[in-house]
């Protein structure tokens, strides 16, 4: 398909696509048509307005085919021809292909010189169809019963079927005679069975029911999608069976409709997009972008677009049946995001009433300094001696090796170190201290269960940890270490898991991480998933006791 080509194709298939869904949603509804329709034991009670009528199906009135002579016991009938031929096309590069295969019609193309196509498709009713004492017209007339193959092997053959010379397989096959079976034909029929019991649905005209159109519905897209807003409805069984095979089938059709209109849309987009690929499929490595984006995009393009067409046709053509899901949505919707607030405002609480109720901080360690001294240690001098007498005047000598005799018994001076603290004042309170440690370990990997800690997570943690005296630096390794996740703590009682899932519902919701954390954690304490299930409604309804 060439760059032109394919720029104009694709937004036209796209557009089709567009305008059939927002069609599908509004499509004549022949279900409901044949629900309201009045129930009649007699074709004379007509008033000309739609009915439903049930009696006996004359099931032996004969199907006459170009090739089969008669077909018995069958609404409709089905005939597709194929002949074995060459399909001529291009590749996104504009290269010409060949394809050798099946197809409903001849190509004319120089591979295909001197074929002839001699068996052709087409669609066979019996004339007429009686129902009880009413007789049913052929024209524009509808089915919902679903066909079956047909074996043509022990029917018989018309003249023209003979003078084809035909193989009866099960269907019927024309041999060309050439290489690689070129030309060959066949033909496969498929029929909608009748019943003895059948329900019409539509409007009777001088005691025969000629259906009508209920809904005028104009254009081209309306065909493409068989919307022809007529009740004219031949279904097997009685009027209660018959209305559910009338319900499935219309919500099957508006569901294929909606399926192929929203696949219309991708594809158009994707033509459009594939349409520059002629541009760079030359570098390799743009090449394959190219290509990958341009399906990426018209997903990401096309899907967003038959959403919206088909639920902006849902809600124009049929608001009722948009309202009440709507509504429940809504309410849905609203509920849990009430239930999340409030969930969040009582675990922030409890968070902080939880903190609160730790140890005391940690002694903060000061630094010594002349001017101040810890009183845990303090430095007492030892007792000076007594004075000495005075002697008596004596000559002095320069000699260096006597010493005043005021100093000869002096005691050497020493210092004495005295603690005055007690032994239990000595001694850190490791216990309170691993304690908040393992507090925020717990609540650190519980933060991270969920991808990591939120903004207002991190600041509270943070101010709890410096306001019990832990340093920034023991604070950071207390983080890494619950990121790794190596040697998790485990809480050792109820208490510990009560706060750890209070830390969870901080945000109004249990992540699936933060869920299989907790869950780990109450079964290494021996607790149910119940114990786990209760807490967290304690939560949620603020009737937690706390501790």
């Amino acid at each position: 398909m060439s760059k032109i080509k394919s720029c104009a194709w694709g937004p036209g298939l796209a557009i089709t696509g567009i305008l059939a869904l927002w069609e599908n949603e509004s499509r004549f509804n022949y279900y409901e048509a044949a629900r309201d329709a009045t129930q009649i034991s007699s074709p004379h009670e007509s008033s000309g307005e739609p009915i439903s009528f049930t009696s006996r199906l004359d099931t032996d009135i004969p199907i006459t085919g170009d090739y089969i002579e008669r077909f018995i016991s069958y609404h409709k009938v089905s005939r597709r021809a194929a002949i074995y031929s060459w399909h001529k096309g291009k590749d996104s590069e504009g290269h010409t292909t060949w394809e050798l295969g099946w197809h409903s019609r001849l190509e004319k193309n120089s591979r295909n010189s001197g074929l002839q196509q001699k068996l052709s498709s087409r669609d066979l009713y019996p004339s007429h169809y009686i129902l009880g004492d009413m007789r049913i017209t052929k024209d524009h007339i509808h089915f919902v019963d679903s066909p079956v193959a047909i074996s043509v092997k022990s029917l018989e053959l018309t003249n023209k079927a003979h003078s084809l010379k035909p193989r009866n397989s099960g269907g019927l096959y024309l041999t060309n005679g050439k290489p690689n079976n070129l030309g060959d034909e066949r033909v496969i029929y498929k029929g909608i069975p009748n019943a003895p019991t059948a329900t019409y649905f539509g409007v009777i005209s001088d005691e025969e029911g000629v259906g009508k159109q209920l809904e005028t519905v104009p254009g081209k897209v309306s065909s493409l999608i068989k919307n022809d807003g007529i009740l004219h409805h031949l279904v097997n069984g009685g009027r209660e069976a018959a209305l559910i095979k009338m319900k499935e089938n219309f919500e099957r059709i508006v569901w294929y409709t909606r399926i192929g209109g929203s696949l219309a849309i991708i594809v158009g987009i994707y033509f459009f997009f594939n349409s520059f690929y002629s541009l760079l499929y030359r570098i390799p490595l743009v090449e394959r972008l190219v290509n990958k984006g341009a399906f990426v995009g018209s997903l990401a393009i096309g899907t967003p677009i038959a959403l919206i067409v088909i639920i902006s046709g849902l809600m124009t053509h049929n608001p009722f049946s948009v309202a009440f899901p709507l509504i429940i949505i809504i309410t849905i919707v609203t509920y849990f995001i009430l239930r999340s607030k409030t969930t969040k405002k009582q675990a922030n609480h409890m968070l902080k009433e939880r903190l609160s109720k730790l140890p005391p901080p940690l002694p903060q360690p000061q630094a010594a300094s002349d001017s101040a001294i810890t009183t845990r240690f303090k430095t007492i001098p030892p007792p000076l001696p007594p004075p000495l007498p005075q002697p008596l005047p004596q000559p002095q000598t320069a000699s260096t090796s006597e010493i005043s005799p005021r100093f000869k018994n002096t005691q050497k001076l020493t210092e004495t170190i005295t603690d005055v603290t007690s032994s239990s004042a000595i001694s850190l309170p490791a216990q309170d201290s691993n304690l908040i440690e393992q507090t925020l370990l717990q609540l650190a990997t519980m933060g991270h269960a969920e991808g990591g800690f939120k903004k207002k997570e991190r600041k509270l943690l943070n101010k709890w940890g410096g306001k019990h005296n832990v340093s920034e630096e023991r604070m950071s390794e207390l983080l890494t270490q619950a990121k790794k996740g190596d040697d998790q703590p485990s809480p050792t009682k109820r208490e510990d898991l009560e706060l750890l899932t209070i830390m969870a519902l901080v945000d109004g919701e249990i992540s699936t991480d933060e869920w299989k954390l907790l869950v780990k954690f109450a079964q290494r304490m021996g607790l149910a998933l119940l114990d786990v299930r209760n807490i967290i409604r304690g939560i949620e309804s603020g009737e937690l006791v706390t501790s």
